[in-house]
């Protein structure tokens, strides 16, 4: 739980954006409301693919990614007035924090003893998410490239991508995840992961040339996996 919006520090650039500026400029809540509703809509997607690549098998049996969507925009209507008093991060990251809170709330109340393994999943993300998975992550890279009737090479290309993934260090993971599939700067990874911009470059370098070496070694050319 966020006390204060706190959970990482960012530059003093990147604590006030136009998002922020423009909720806070309206005096009247219920056209707050109104706009919070519309920008959450705007940056739905970029958050259902933060919550998908946490997503194990487990869990996805058990929970709806759309359920913990929901429960982030109430949050965040019961809250709103509150970050705009004193508001700690940009309008996305506030709304990516809210939704790893109802994650993890949601991720709680649905474990039972046939999903433990889920217990293990840990955060080196200072807001609280999750790691993304190795198998959330490659089946989202899969989706991306291969059609459902490239049955057999998209089990193929699974498990090399899952492999090579798993053969990662977390961070390195997470630095792809969080690039290529939430779309953040280099900036806020290096925040959110308390590490140097110039950290973050290095990391994604390593895990894209990991992934270029894995698939060199397959002589076919069809279904490659992009990552730039």
């Amino acid at each position: 739980m966020l006390r204060g919006y706190t959970c990482c520090q960012l530059h003093e650039s990147e604590r006030v954006e136009d998002e922020t500026a423009r909720l806070a400029k309206l005096g009247n809540k219920r056209e707050r409301q109104a706009l919070l509703a519309q920008l959450f809509t705007v940056h739905r997607n970029r958050l259902r693919q933060a919550i998908d690549i946490r997503f194990d098998r487990h869990l996805r049996a058990r929970v709806d990614p759309s359920d913990v969507l929901q429960e982030a925009f109430l949050e965040a209507s019961r809250r709103l007035d509150g970050y705009l008093q004193a508001p700690q991060l940009p309008f996305y990251l506030w709304l990516r924090s809210l939704a790893g809170q109802a994650f993890l709330k949601l991720r709680r109340r649905h474990l039972d003893a046939k999903a433990r393994d889920v217990r293990r999943q840990v955060s080196i993300d200072r807001c609280g998410f999750p790691s993304a998975t190795s198998q959330a992550v490659a089946a989202l890279l899969i989706a991306r490239e291969l059609t459902p009737s490239d049955r057999l090479l998209r089990d193929e290309r699974q498990r090399l991508i899952e492999d090579t993934l798993e053969k990662m260090e977390e961070i390195d993971r997470e630095v792809l995840a969080l690039k290529h599939f939430e779309q953040l700067s280099n900036q806020q990874i290096a925040a959110l992961l308390g590490i140097t911009e110039g950290a973050v470059r290095q990391r994604h370098v390593r895990a894209v040339s990991r992934f270029r070496r894995a698939f060199k070694s397959k002589p076919d050319s069809k279904g490659k996996i992009r990552l730039e």
